[in-house]
């Protein structure tokens, strides 16, 4: 069976996508960042954690775009979502870092 989905349609699913796939991002760097904490890991093993961290978000966010790419999603309303999410999430750190 064959879905027909609209332009429009398929632009909104494309956005929400993108949202998650941001959304995930957001959510495996803050667990990072929590054990960091929870631990206190020294300088060298946090510095490894990291580069793990940006290395595995990066190789999953290029994932997740091929696979909405492959199911046939807008690609710019699939960027332009994840675009999105990750200014909120960066808005959110500087809020947090400020105290607000």
């Amino acid at each position: 069976m064959v879905l027909v989905v609209s332009s429009e349609l398929k632009a909104v699913l494309s956005v929400i996508y993108g949202g998650c796939i941001s959304l995930n991002n957001s959510y495996l760097n803050n667990r990072i960042l929590k054990k960091q904490k929870k631990y206190n890991i020294s300088i060298n093993a946090s510095l490894g954690l990291m580069i793990i961290n940006v290395v595995v978000r990066m190789l999953l966010v290029a994932l997740f775009v091929l696979i909405g790419l492959k199911i046939d999603l807008n690609a710019f309303s699939l960027l332009l979502g994840f675009a999105i999410g990750q200014v909120g999430f960066l808005i959110d750190r500087v809020l947090i870092q400020n105290g607000g």
